[in-house]
């Protein structure tokens, strides 16, 4: 990180600080099992779960590309 505060990224930071909280407020994205639903070209689905919880995540690294996302899986 640059340490001359007036180049930060701010929006970027901000985003970063919400990942984190999001990740401490959850239970299944701090020790829950993780598994793979699809690995694609920029795309990448899993899963996340601990108990009675469970969290999808679908990440794209081209904006816009994971509408519409088909996820083969068979949840209980």
């Amino acid at each position: 990180m640059n340490s001359e505060e007036e180049r930060w990224n701010l929006e970027l930071m901000a985003h970063y600080k919400t990942l984190i909280s999001l990740r401490r407020s959850s239970a299944p994205l701090r020790r829950g099992g993780f598994e793979v639903l699809k690995a694609e070209g920029v795309l990448l689905a899993f899963m996340r779960e601990c108990r009675d919880e469970r969290m999808i995540i679908v990440l794209d690294r081209d904006s816009g590309s994971a509408e519409g996302v088909d996820l083969e899986a068979e949840l209980q």
